[in-house]
């Protein structure tokens, strides 16, 4: 008989159940009835004869009601068949009262309530783990249901908390670093992820997920070394092929970024990524083309959870259009915000007072080494003398930038694994009376914190220089230059109109700068475009084909990031061609460190300011280095940016009204170079204490604004 049931037992674990069912026909006589049909009934579930593995084991349960292993048997033959789930449950249960200690019982039904989102299936889990506290496989299933369910943090705390017993399995490993990376902490994440490389080579996530951290820290090459080896041993995980798509692109090959794009939009169908492949169409300067294919992702899952981010990066791609009318822009943005309310935030408290000092909120991805976190740097010093300042940080970034950000707040609270409701409770709770948004439609932007009224008072400032629709913010910082009175109904918001200007920046004082323009030297013009290539639409190219016709003794470099790219350089060129204008004095240019950046301003004379889309950062940074920047006055706020900072300047001669002022100016400082040698000479210290680099007065504008609302308000 034992000789006979280790056979039986043999020849199950090979599947060959026929031989099982035959050996059983004939050789049976000695062997109890519930054993029989149990062993029957896991041979016809193995040939899958349902009706058959049904019948024997509930004659095997007939046979012995005290035998749990029937029961689970019929249990997990259940448990396949979504109409059947009462008793899958029913069968679970039963096997688990009648052997209380065996751990694959409790395994099996924690992982049955897992996939059907059951409460219970964690108090399984645990119950496994007390019986077996050195067997990973109930650890592996809780962390699971525990990442499933974003308890990152009760995920963290478990593993650590049994770690030493399970000698650092593997899967478990993995498991602990996908929620350190929900958490953003990537260095920790990389750690475990190594580990687990260690002790099994051959599983495909630890990769993918080492790609992952190395891409958010912005180490995109390594990141990319990570991604190849994922698809060497999994070529068709669409996480992996959108992260190594996003990767080739920041590489700038757009070419292959989109393939890769494609590949995992095939295998899922995610509107993320179509959102992210109408990106590429950027870098290929398919603008229009990219923006229709952005509103396409909108629309392909209505119902989708990220939505809304999918309605903000097709309105912050609208900003790059070349014939966008800004009301119609405007009544685009209201329309695409004004839904999706949470009703879980009306129970909400909301701060209705002012303690001695009162609070002030500033939510932001960029408070790091970007632009925004530049500009604001400076003002803080003279707000935290006024008000209490807390910072609400939706990124993982933390770099020099950042640090000194951080020792201006009198708060600082990283609101990147925080949902909306959970971001918009903590800011209430925090007493917030004003909350800035930094961000707008931007990546990273937490506008529906906003949406859901997290402070009495909420300002958008700096971070987009448009409308954001959302009917909930109150206001929108700007000044007298930026939006004129008769540009107040192209905005949702209401208008706080700064007397001087809307923003300050960091005055570089080490970066050595050339008074005395290159023309003089030359005996002809250099032209600087040091902004984003996707700034270069049709409006920009026509400007500067016809610029190049007008005169051959300019000369334009165009330089930053991905300009050098053949992609970007041939679009160019073919333009100029196509226009008859000369191209041998146009000239490419990649990005570089900042401070070498800086000096690439001692090269030219005059920066161009890119129509509809003026420079920002590029600009400010173009003064302080002694190069005044032409721009032409737009109709709004994005476009008259430069016309603000020249104003602020009284550079009058360096504003144009239109492409043909613009050009017959630029030909005007081409036969009058003294005149510029003259505005060069002393643009230097102008700027230095000029209203673009005086935060104190920015600062001290701004408080008396905030100091009425409040006033008003409260």
């Amino acid at each position: 008989m034992i000789n006979l049931q280790l056979e039986i037992s043999n020849l199950i674990s090979e599947k060959k159940y026929q031989k099982v069912i035959f050996l059983l026909n004939s050789n049976c006589k000695d062997m109890p009835q519930s054993s029989y049909h149990n062993i029957l009934g896991i041979c016809f579930a193995g040939i899958h004869d349902k009706a058959k593995a049904i019948k024997n084991f509930k004659l095997s349960i007939h046979y012995d009601k005290k035998d749990p292993k029937p029961c689970f048997n019929l249990a997990s033959l259940y448990s396949l068949d979504n109409e059947e789930k009462k008793l899958a449950d029913r069968f679970f249960l039963k096997a688990n009262e009648l052997d209380s200690k065996n751990i694959r019982y409790k395994i099996s039904y924690a992982n049955y309530l897992s996939k059907l989102s059951n409460k219970r299936a964690e108090n399984y889990y645990y119950q496994a783990i007390e019986l077996r506290p050195d067997f990973p496989e109930a650890l592996i299933g809780l962390t699971e249901l525990y990442i499933g369910q974003n308890k990152l943090k009760e995920t963290v705390d478990i593993c650590n908390k049994y770690f030493a017993k399970y000698k650092k399995d593997p899967v478990l490993l993995n498991n602990l670093s996908a929620a350190l990376i929900k958490l953003g902490r990537f260095k920790e994440a990389i750690i475990e992820l190594q580990s687990s490389l260690k002790l099994n080579d051959k599983f495909y996530s630890p990769y993918l997920n080492l790609g992952i951290c190395y891409y958010e820290l912005g180490n995109i090459k390594l990141s990319i070394k990570y991604f190849i080896s994922t698809m060497q041993i999994n070529n068709s995980d669409e996480i992996c092929l959108t992260y190594y798509a996003r990767a080739l692109l920041e590489l700038n090959k757009p070419i292959e970024s989109a393939q890769y794009f494609r590949r995992a939009y095939k295998i899922n169908k995610d509107p993320i990524i179509w959102m992210l492949l109408s990106e590429v169409f950027l870098k290929f300067r398919k603008i229009n083309f990219g923006i229709k294919q952005s509103k396409k992702a909108i629309n392909l899952d209505p119902n989708h959870p990220d939505r809304f981010m999918f309605i903000s990066h097709y309105l912050f791609m609208l900003r790059y259009s070349d014939n966008l009318i800004e009301y119609n822009y405007l009544n685009e943005a209201k329309k695409l915000t004004s839904n999706l309310r949470s009703d879980a935030v009306t129970k909400l408290n909301i701060n209705k007072t002012i303690s001695k000092k009162p609070i002030i909120g500033f939510v932001s991805g960029d408070l790091n080494k970007h632009p925004v976190g530049m500009f604001l740097l400076n003002t803080l010093e003279y707000l935290r003398k006024n008000f209490i300042i807390n910072a609400y940080y939706n990124h993982t970034i933390d770099d020099l930038v950042s640090a000194k950000l951080r020792k201006e707040f009198h708060s600082w609270k990283n609101i990147y694994n925080l949902s909306d409701v959970e971001a918009c409770k903590l800011i209430r709770d925090d007493k917030v009376n004003i909350l800035f948004d930094l961000s707008g439609h931007t990546s990273r932007n937490r506008l529906w914190i906003f949406k859901y009224r997290s402070a009495p008072i909420q300002i958008s400032w700096i971070g987009y220089l448009a409308s954001t629709g959302v009917t909930e913010i109150d206001y929108l910082v700007a000044d007298k230059y930026t939006v004129p009175g008769e540009h107040f109904k192209n905005f949702e918001e209401k208008i706080i109109q700064l007397p001087s200007i809307w923003n300050t920046y960091h005055y570089d004082e080490k970066i050595e700068k050339n008074i005395f323009p290159p023309c003089i030297n030359n005996n002809y013009l250099t032209l600087g475009f040091f902004n984003n290539p996707n700034k270069i639409n049709k409006e920009n190219l026509e400007l500067l084909s016809d610029l190049a016709i007008s005169n051959k003794k300019i000369n334009i470099i165009f330089k930053y990031k991905n300009f050098n790219h053949p992609l970007i350089k041939n679009k160019i060129i073919n333009f100029f061609k196509k226009k008859s204008a000369p191209i041998e004095n146009i000239h490419f240019e990649g990005g570089a460190p900042r401070d070498e950046f800086l000096k690439a301003y001692n090269r030219i004379d005059i920066s161009i300011d890119p129509i509809n889309y003026n420079g920002g950062s590029s600009s400010f940074e173009s003064v302080m280095m002694g190069v005044p920047v032409m721009s032409i006055i737009g109709d709004t706020f994005l476009s008259r940016c430069g016309y603000s900072i020249n104003m602020n300047l009284g550079l009058n001669k360096m504003i144009a009204v239109n492409k043909k002022d613009f050009i017959e100016k630029i030909n005007y400082f081409y036969e009058n170079m003294q005149e510029l040698a003259s505005i060069r000479k002393t643009l230097i210290t102008k700027a230095k204490f000029s209203p673009l680099f005086d935060h104190k007065k920015l600062s001290q504008n701004l408080i008396n604004e905030l100091n009425n609302l409040l006033k008003n308000n409260y």
